[in-house]
């Protein structure tokens, strides 16, 4: 698993950093609105793209055949058949979305971007197999050629003057790029096959798998929602520009390690005689190794949001900031318990997870709503209070369902929190201090205070953490 990480975060890196520079460069030729009209078409794909596979991806995954049966060209025929019947749906609601998040002059960017869902349809397969095979490596090579296809479409096209427009057709060339280089280096091609037994069977599983990634799209979403639908297409834009930072900064990283952890967390459940020991174990370390990361990280980008925003963005991005240090926060608590969820699919309790995460959507939604009054700042700190909650509720849900208990996950997770205090404590120290301008000499002195507060944090009530990451991350665990 160790060096699936190191690849798979080899992968993230290299994309992330892509698209945060065409963030920087976007955020100075277009304005908050066009930002917050691409935001709207991204949320309405993302709910249609997680249900238009009905979870074959996972399925392939999940099951840990050898080598490619009729049940992977199965999956590929009904997984293709399911995109193209996404993709017409995308543009026949095309208008009616649009009209959703004030928007209609958009409808044909609605339905232009919908080819998206066709494009995945044809690689989403070929992908799985690599994460069957845990292939992080060879998967690294099609996410950095979209990522860089999608920066230099977007940034040319933007600069060419197209507005929201560069941003849907840099999506749509990024992803046909991806789908051809993961075509370029399979070894063997996918052919449709109508075998309705197989779909059912694979349905079993992928079905409620499909459904758990709809839901948790909503729940991860729902701002977007709740901000185009009610406050507008330019509150969606600064919200969109606060909640990309974290996104790329911590949700990825949560995304990058659940790449590789569903599935090797599934092969230690059919390969181990004591499957819920060993699942259990490296649920824990992996949770609290993201708690080491995320929690003083989420914390420093929280307490340094005002110049973060008007040093990166500039000051016409200013009303993004107090929104960004609510985000960053939220952002924290998933990260962290990422890993579970992925434990609770590696030990097939997809379903009650499917029902915790149905339950938490009318309170995520319904406390944003009438937080909206608030404007954009109190919907965002409406989806930190909503978030506690379901931590909660979520860890309750891996002890009694999935079985791994709370003592472990308690104590893997103290690193984090005591780094995550000594970055408090130092950051709102210099901030208290701090009688310069905010901007970009405040977040350079920021930087090594963050660190000295997490170092001096964890020296004082968790010595010896560093050694221990050293001696199970190292280059010499990597290599073996």
């Amino acid at each position: 698993m160790r060096k699936g990480v190191a690849w798979a975060t080899v992968g993230v890196v290299l994309t992330r950093a892509l698209g945060f520079v065409t963030l920087l460069v976007l955020t100075h030729l277009l304005l908050p609105s066009e930002f917050g009209t691409v935001a709207a078409i991204v949320t309405f794909l993302a709910l249609i793209q997680l249900s238009s596979d009905l979870g074959m991806q996972a399925a392939v995954v999940y099951e840990q055949e050898e080598g490619v049966s009729d049940r992977i060209h199965s999956a590929f025929t009904l997984n293709l058949l399911i995109a193209v019947g996404a993709t017409l749906l995308g543009i026949l609601v095309a208008p009616l979305v649009a009209a959703f998040f004030h928007v209609p002059e958009a409808t044909d960017l609605f339905r232009l971007a919908s080819l998206n869902l066709l494009l995945y349809g044809l690689g989403n397969i070929y992908d799985g197999l690599l994460l069957r095979e845990l292939s992080f490596q060879r998967r690294v090579r099609p996410q950095i050629l979209q990522g860089v296809a999608q920066a230099a479409t977007s940034i040319a096209l933007a600069s060419a003057g197209l507005g929201a427009t560069a941003m849907v057709v840099g999506s749509l060339v990024g992803t046909a790029c991806w789908v051809a280089c993961l075509w370029a280096m399979a070894p063997v091609r996918l052919r449709l096959t109508y075998r309705p037994d197989v779909w059912r069977s694979m349905i079993g599983y992928g079905g409620a798998a499909a459904g758990l990634e709809i839901v948790a799209a909503i729940s991860s979403r729902a701002d977007a929602l709740v901000v185009g639908r009610m406050l507008g297409d330019e509150a969606l834009g600064l919200y969109t520009l606060a909640f990309r930072l974290p996104e790329i900064v911590l949700s990825q990283v949560a995304w990058t390690i659940s790449t590789v952890a569903f599935p090797a967390l599934s092969r230690r459940r059919r390969h181990s005689t004591d499957e819920l020991n060993e699942v259990s174990w490296a649920t824990a370390r992996l949770m609290g190794v993201l708690g080491l990361y995320a929690v003083p990280v989420g914390i420093a980008i929280s307490l340094l949001a005002g110049p973060i925003v008007t040093t990166l963005f500039s000051d016409r991005w200013s009303a993004a900031a107090p929104v960004l240090a609510a985000v960053a926060l939220t952002a924290t608590m998933t990260t962290v318990i990422f890993p579970l969820g992925d434990a609770g699919k590696a030990m097939g309790r997809q379903r009650t997870l499917l029902l915790l995460n149905v339950l938490n959507v009318p309170v995520l939604v319904g406390a944003m709503v009438l937080a909206s009054s608030h404007g954009i700042v109190g919907v965002a700190w409406a989806g930190v209070g909503a978030t506690v909650l379901f931590v909660v509720i979520f860890l309750i849900w891996g002890r009694y369902s999935v079985g791994i208990p709370l003592l472990p996950i308690a104590r893997e997770m103290r690193p984090g929190l005591v780094a995550g205090v000594g970055v408090a404590v130092a950051v709102g120290l210099l901030r208290v201090a701090w009688t310069g301008s905010e901007g970009l000499v405040l977040l350079i002195v920021a930087a090594p205070v963050t660190v000295l507060g997490a170092l001096a944090g964890l020296r004082l009530l968790a010595p010896g953490t560093l050694t221990r990451l050293v001696q199970e991350f190292g280059p010499r665990r990597l290599r073996s």
